[in-house]
């Protein structure tokens, strides 16, 4: 029995640890289980050793405890993207926010890059955040993501605010949390409450007097 035998801040032991594992089970006279708090390394055992392998992933319910199988273990994300999964999902919609701005600031000089800046003032509130639609947020994604036929997830909906979006679809998740949530659902929740807690923050000091409009960048 294996249980948590790689923190999630012991990347340096990480991979070393999990071909440890592996060797131990080519064993034919050995049969594991493998316990662990840490997504990553579970996910990368799960698919190291897929042929051998029977991930579950337990979580609390509001009975109990439940034995599942794991999403977002053997599928890559950005290949769902491709296939135009996010076309019919808001919490795709949503979620690829920080995915897509992180695939930005990995490739080029995203310092001054134009949609960069666009995807980061969903993520932190800006002048613009309160005003930018579904619209523009499928004109940026069909620009950053090499996806035919493009993107329309916002035909009919083009003038639907983004932000309005992602707290709605917070407060829809936040009412499962003694039921499963699933990752995406954890990014929508967290994208929400840094917003809301960043709009409290700006009102607690405007009514301090103290003019935040200066701020640029480091929020």
């Amino acid at each position: 029995i294996a249980d948590d035998v790689a923190e999630s801040f012991d990347y340096k032991n990480k991979y070393a640890i999990i071909e440890y594992l592996q060797e131990m089970m080519l064993d034919p006279n050995l049969h594991f289980i493998i316990l662990t708090h840490n997504f990553d390394f579970y996910r990368t055992v799960a698919n190291r050793a897929k042929d051998v392998v029977f991930p579950q992933m337990v979580q609390r319910v509001q009975n109990g405890l439940e034995i599942t199988k794991p999403k977002y273990v053997f599928q890559n994300p950005f290949e769902e993207m491709r296939k135009g999964v996010i076309e019919n999902n808001d919490k795709d919609i949503v979620t690829s926010i920080p995915f897509i701005r992180n695939i930005i600031e990995y490739t080029r000089d995203f310092e001054n890059d134009v949609n960069y800046l666009f995807l980061t003032s969903l993520l932190h509130i800006k002048s613009s955040t309160k005003t930018i639609t579904l619209k523009q947020l499928q004109d940026v994604y069909n620009s950053e993501m090499d996806v035919t036929p493009k993107l329309q997830f916002a035909i009919g909906r083009e003038s639907e605010l983004v932000y309005d979006l992602i707290i709605s679809l917070a407060r829809k998740e936040a009412q499962t949390l003694n039921e499963r949530i699933e990752l995406d659902g954890k990014i929508i929740i967290s994208t929400a409450i840094r917003l809301l807690a960043e709009e409290f923050m700006i009102e607690k000091l405007s009514v301090k007097g103290i003019d935040i409009s200066d701020i640029k960048r480091n929020q």
